[in-house]
């Protein structure tokens, strides 16, 4: 949280052969967000925007292996109610062949079951549906690594944003096989894809998160996250 100028931020940027920089607005599906190349920093101009800055992320082989072009994650979606932390829902997302990142247009979203396997089949962002990615791995069965240790972070994380009720937490490991937090969602943390993945989003829980909500002041106004 130290301020800096502008050329000490281009100085260490220069350390790097690639750096990805991001807007720091609010534009969410990857919008914006550039690879840049040692050297290479015309893409900040003389913008006073605020920017991300961060260093490039070499996944996992296994994660890399859905598609090399993008940094894929597993988005855990997590729930803090009635003085407890839940975890709702699991999924793997992967960008097209080529693209950069991960939840473009040419996504693809599969669920993740309780042993951390790709389930059976996986949806794109326009709902067309696929067992296979583009060079032809099936996804039934296929292992996650490092997924246990996914949901523990999120789950004892989650517990230090208790007025936060749902969380979207997106997670990669590394070609060092160290879990990576990429972000955690908390404005729109995403539902669609994830049911359409792995059904209604609360599952078994659904009634007993129903009866908690009955429960909350009206004031506190349960989803207005």
């Amino acid at each position: 949280r130290n301020i800096i100028t502008r050329e000490e931020a281009e100085s260490l940027i220069s350390e790097h052969n690639q750096v990805v920089i991001k807007p720091a607005n609010d534009n969410g599906f990857g919008k914006g967000v550039e690879l840049v190349k040692k050297g290479d920093l015309k893409i900040l101009g003389s913008s006073k925007k605020n920017y991300l800055i961060q260093e490039l992320i070499h996944q996992h082989p296994s994660l890399a292996a859905l598609n090399e072009s993008s940094v894929n994650v597993v988005r855990v979606v997590t729930m803090f109610l009635g003085g407890k932390v839940f975890h709702l829902s699991s999924a793997f997302r992967f960008g097209e062949k080529g693209e950069f990142v991960d939840n473009g247009k040419g996504m693809t979203v599969v669920g993740i079951d309780e042993n951390g396997k790709l389930r059976e089949k996986g949806y794109s962002s326009n709902g067309t549906t696929s067992v296979k990615n583009h060079s032809g791995i099936a996804f039934k069965g296929y292992e996650i690594p490092k997924y246990k240790e996914m949901v523990d972070i999120a789950l004892k994380q989650h517990s230090k944003f208790p007025q936060i009720k749902i969380i979207g937490w997106d997670f990669t490991v590394d070609d060092k096989e160290n879990v990576v937090v990429v972000e955690y969602n908390i404005k729109y943390p995403g539902v669609l894809y994830y049911q359409w993945v792995n059904g209604p989003l609360f599952g078994e829980k659904t009634e007993e998160i129903l009866d908690e909500i009955k429960k909350l002041p009206k004031s506190e106004g349960f989803f207005k996250l």
